[in-house]
């Protein structure tokens, strides 16, 4: 519009008219650009599991949600699986899927599953490359309900949001001086679960979260009451949510501190507190949720294969949750 203003009153008219006009188209010109919609900040989904019907199911419930929210961008498995199991394995081509080699013995004296998260994340920003601007990492129990996006959470480059885990209290009682200088700790969070992190700041803490969730992992015997994790004893000490510390260890470590936010996930049975956790971004399904006399765990169906079909047996679904007709007046409602 600015250069058809230009085509039909030039500078060279020194009418006075015509002057005003050429400011006025230019006034106007400038403003259009200001009020135009920039390209908007792409994401890049990405979740680990591993090549087995327990995870298979949670994949395919995760990858679903994200097709039906209509998520912009993209989204990829980080797949665990051996060389040999990756040979009869059926559901390689179910959805965008990154294999690395498996993880669970990363040392070798400490079986520890969780080690594949933070080791698929490095395995991908290491040997693939993404356009988005974004990675939004998430766990693979989780059902998607709305997109991410940093205009919803307020993240940018070098202030990525994550989802607030209050239990892990090893970030201030003084457990992370065992592991951090005094200047890192200030960019300490209690976050897991989910983050909106640039992809840049990611590659940064790959490595570091890999790094010390492995030292977490051996930290010794005084591990049993520091971290807040309920699955450990003190004759049992190694923490199963190291991997947790190892992310927001591995953020301070390079002067990346995740904002908590408490209100974007739901835990399915958690009563909402107010009007963000009502209308949530994720439900995070990892515990036992209960409504009536009908519960439900994940964990019950970690021997089933939810996607096996035949002639015989045309597809598995889990028990449906009682109706809400059912539940009227009473206090589950």
């Amino acid at each position: 519009r600015l250069v058809s203003c230009e085509d039909r009153y030039t500078m060279n008219n020194s009418s006075p008219t015509t002057y005003l006009h050429n400011s006025y188209c230019a006034f106007l010109g400038i403003l259009l650009f200001l009020v135009t919609p920039t390209h908007g900040a792409t994401y890049h989904y990405i979740f680990s599991a591993e090549c087995t019907p327990y995870m298979d199911w949670q994949s395919v419930g995760l990858y679903h949600s994200w097709k039906l929210i209509g998520s912009p961008g993209k989204i990829t498995r980080l797949l665990s699986c051996d060389e040999q199991s990756l040979k009869s394995y059926k559901w390689l081509h179910i959805m965008p899927t990154h294999v690395h080699p498996p993880l669970n013995r990363y040392q070798p004296d400490d079986w520890y599953p969780p080690y594949n998260l933070p080791g698929s994340v490095l395995h991908w920003t290491t040997h693939n490359h993404t356009d988005a601007d974004y990675v939004v990492k998430l766990d693979g129990d989780m059902i998607l309900r709305k997109p991410f996006t940093i205009e919803e959470l307020g993240a940018s480059k070098g202030n990525p949001v994550g989802g607030l885990y209050g239990y892990l209290v090893g970030i201030t009682n003084g457990m992370a001086n065992l592991f951090l200088p005094p200047e890192n700790i200030p960019y300490l969070s209690k976050v897991g679960g989910w983050v909106v992190m640039h992809y840049e700041d990611m590659k940064r803490v790959a490595p570091k979260w890999l790094e010390f969730t492995k030292r977490v992992r051996e930290y010794g015997p005084d591990a049993w009451n520091q971290t807040g994790d309920a699955y450990i004893t003190k004759q049992n000490p190694k923490p199963w949510i190291s991997e947790m510390y190892g992310f927001t260890y591995g953020c301070a470590a390079v002067n990346v501190k995740v904002r908590e936010d408490g209100d974007h996930m739901l835990y399915p049975g958690y009563v909402p507190w107010n009007a963000v956790s009502m209308d949530p971004l994720v439900l995070h399904y990892g515990l036992r949720f209960a409504v009536g006399a009908w519960s439900y765990d994940k964990h019950d169906w970690s021997r089933t294969d939810m996607l096996a079909c035949s002639a015989a047996h045309p597809g598995k679904l889990f028990p449906p949750p009682p109706s809400v007709d059912s539940l009227r007046g009473t206090r589950d409602a």
